[in-house]
This record gives structure tokens, sequence and C-alpha cells, in this order.
């Protein structure tokens, strides 16, 4: 047997016998606490704190599954290994956690699992660090880190450790206009800068140490979990046949995307991976918000691909006016298959579009206008249709009114030299 198949193979029993231990329905005796250190703290702008998950167990731990919550819009969790696909938290030693079964964190929800477990001959601990996460304040506000109901312990023998969970807050506030308690954890200043959730990693901001930004503010945070279209307004020129619908075909992050031809009579019952049709044109559209007094606009997504080159296009863009008229936009449109593209996580690209300058060159920018739409737009030509089209998750629309430098323009994205501006588009036939 080669390592690869090895280390497989032990995964898969170390995930399995974590899972037949959190089964049993009978409970280890004795006392539990997870907590975590510092508790209740406050924090300024851009500060760091590294936060320890801790137990103190009576009974022997050899496995933790441990789910908690905190609110993504007063905290940034900084990925603790940034060579890997997903933001991860850093591991403890109780238990040792000699098979990691997972470890992610969503930046979006604000939803963290790390799940360990250790098969050692000499396996469990009572008394030590579980895991450790660095959470950085990117807003204003009070955050309560909690443990969730699904968290869980086991012991050597498979049985479930009852325990009891002690949660804390994080407080995040402008320290110097209003006066804080001295905070009873020591929080390390950081490179000003800003962080949007979303992006990926060969995006990390820039170090702008002269400048402390004021919070963004969150206009739009879209993942299709949750009720659609709400805000988001659709059409299509098959009527009710196709529009864009929350599918579970293809998503990004979490159980659903945005499919381009997933709603409507006719999309909604349609398999996933069905061929779009011809001559088709389907829009989304959120709107209007302000951008009076801002700064900077910036909006980020998750978009895949899969379209006839150069003719059938998926598109994001911004207008002032909104509506469904593909003349009232400006913006950028892909076209072909995303997974050939140098870059791509699974097919799926992390996209911005900078409201501030449209196309990098100062010609076009909604900053002061009252009314902005931002909309995602797909048509195809009247020959050839492709499987799926396009799919778009993980909408963040943010604004920022001061001193806030953006990290980056849509422009800096490595995967812009297969964006096609809209303009250019409309200026060709789409009609063989």
């Amino acid at each position: 047997m080669n390592k690869k198949h090895l280390f497989l193979s032990l995964t898969l029993l170390g995930g399995l016998i974590l899972t037949i231990a959190f089964a049993f329905s009978a409970a280890q005796a004795g006392t539990t606490i997870l907590s975590l250190t510092p508790a209740n703290i406050t924090l300024g702008p851009d500060e760091i704190v590294s936060m320890t998950v801790q137990l103190e167990s009576e009974p022997l731990v050899s496995g933790a599954s441990l789910y908690l919550t905190y609110d993504p819009s007063v905290l940034l969790v900084l990925d603790a290994d940034p060579l890997t696909d997903t933001v991860q938290i850093y591991p403890g030693t109780c238990p040792e956690p000699e098979f990691v079964i997972e470890n992610t964190t969503n930046v979006l929800s604000g939803t963290i699992h790390y799940s360990v477990v250790d098969l050692g001959l000499d396996a469990g601990c009572n008394s030590g660090e579980v895991a450790t996460i660095e959470f950085q304040c990117v807003g204003l506000g009070v955050s309560e880190v909690a443990f969730a109901p699904e968290t869980q312990l086991s012991d050597p023998e498979g049985m479930t450790v009852t325990l009891t969970a002690q949660n804390t807050t994080i407080t995040c506030q402008d320290v110097t206009s209003t006066p804080s308690p001295t905070p009873t954890a020591s929080a390390t200043a950081t490179p000003q800068g800003l962080f949007l959730p979303l992006l990926s990693k060969d995006l990390t901001p820039t170090p702008t140490p002269t400048v402390t930004p004021p919070p963004w503010t969150i206009v739009l945070n879209e993942t299709f979990e949750g009720e659609f279209p709400g805000a988001w307004q659709l059409s299509s020129n098959t009527g009710n046949d196709y529009k864009w619908g929350k599918r579970d075909c293809r998503p990004h992050d979490g159980t659903y995307s945005a499919w381009i031809m997933g709603g409507g009579n006719d999309g909604s019952a349609s398999s996933c991976f069905n061929e779009y049709p011809e001559s088709y044109e389907t829009w989304m559209v959120y709107g209007p918000f302000s951008l009076e007094g801002m700064t900077e606009a910036i909006m980020s997504f998750q978009m895949w691909t899969s379209s006839e080159l150069g003719w059938d296009y998926t598109c994001f863009s911004a207008s002032g006016t909104g509506g469904f008229d593909i003349d009232n936009y400006e913006g950028w449109c892909l076209s072909g298959d995303s997974s050939g593209i140098t870059g791509n996580v699974n097919g799926w690209l992390n996209y911005a579009l900078d409201l501030s300058d449209i196309y990098a060159n100062g010609t076009v920018s909604f900053l002061g206008d009252p009314t902005v739409y931002v909309a995602f737009l797909f048509f195809s030509d009247d020959l050839y249709s492709y499987a799926e089209g396009g799919y778009i998750d993980d909408v963040l629309v943010q604004k920022c009114a001061g001193s806030c430098p953006s990290p980056f323009t849509a422009l800096q994205l490595s995967t812009t030299d297969f964006l096609n501006p809209l303009p250019d588009i409309l200026s060709a036939s789409q009609t063989r």
C-alpha cells in the first residue's frame, strides 16, 4: 500500500471512529468544560487577538468536533495556513490532532468547524488547548463567539463526553472616540487595510500602515442559502420559461448558488447540467443603494462559466438607472470554460467589480450617485449552446467613506486577461 492510499485509509478510519464515538447514546460522567480565553475583551479597529479553545475535563477526551459561530461583520478569522484552499484555525494539543477530519471556516456566514481524533495507544487528555483562533476586528460592534449545539467530545472508549460550553464576546470599538476598559488580553496592532472575506488568498490587502481606515459597510451579503429572489429583480426574454434561479447543482460554498437557467416554469423543472437556450438573455439585478459621500465601493463574488467561447457571455455590471436594458450598464463579461483559466478553484473564479473605477482607467465611476444597481447578466447567440452556462455565488457589496484605500482593483486580478469590457461585446454582432 503506497503512502497516499495509507493516508486516505487512515483518514477514513479516523472519521469513522469519531462518528461512531459521537453516536453512542450513553455519556461519560464527570465535569468537562470547554471555554474561550481570553474572555469578554475589547479591541480597537484592526486589532488582533489569539483566542484559545480550552478544555478542562475529568474523563479523558480523545475526539473533538467543534462548531463555533461569530459575527462576520465585526470579526474576521485570519488563516492559519495560507497554502490551503480553505481558511483554517490553529490545531491544539488536547486532544492530539493525529487525524484532522475537518478544519474549515466560512468567513461569510461566520462559522468554524474543527474536528480531530487521537487514535494513539495512549490517546486522551484531561486539560489543554483544543485549538487557537486568530480574530481581527473589521467592523464596530459586539460579536459573541459561541459554541454551537453540534459541538461534541468523546473519550478513548467511544463514549460521548457530556460537556459544558462557556461562550464569550469580543467588542470592537473606536478607542479614539470612546474610552474603553483595559482589555484582558494582549491585542496586537497590525498593518491597516481592508479585508474582504470572500477574496481568494492571492488578493491579500496591501498594508497601509500610515492610514487607519474606517469600517466598511456591507450593502449586500448574498450566499443564496436563504429566500430567493428576495431583493433581486429577475427578467428573461423567455418570459417565465427560464430565469436565474437558486439551485443546488453547483454551489461554490454551502448548498446553493444562482444558476442562469435554474428558475422559471421550465428552468425550475430542469435537471442539473442541462444546456441553456439559444438566443437567451436573463438578468439578476440588485438595488438601488446609495453611494453618496462614499470614497470606495466594491462588489466581489464567485463565478463559474461554461459557454460557447466568443459568443455566449456571463456579465457582471453596474448602472445608475437599473432596469434590464443592457445599454444602461457598465461592466465586464466572461465567455468560455472557467475551469480552463489559471487560478481557478474547481472552475470557480473570484472576481471583483470596482464601483469607483469600473474599467480601471478613470472613465466610469458610481461614487456619489444616489441610486446604484448591480447586475448579473447571461446572454447567448442564435447558434449552439453548452451545458449549464454559468453560476454566481457569494456576492458581497461593500462601501466606505473616508480614507479607506482598496486592496485591489478589478484589473489586478490574475484572471482579468480573460474578461471583455461590456461595451466591446455590445459593439460586436451576436447573430451569425
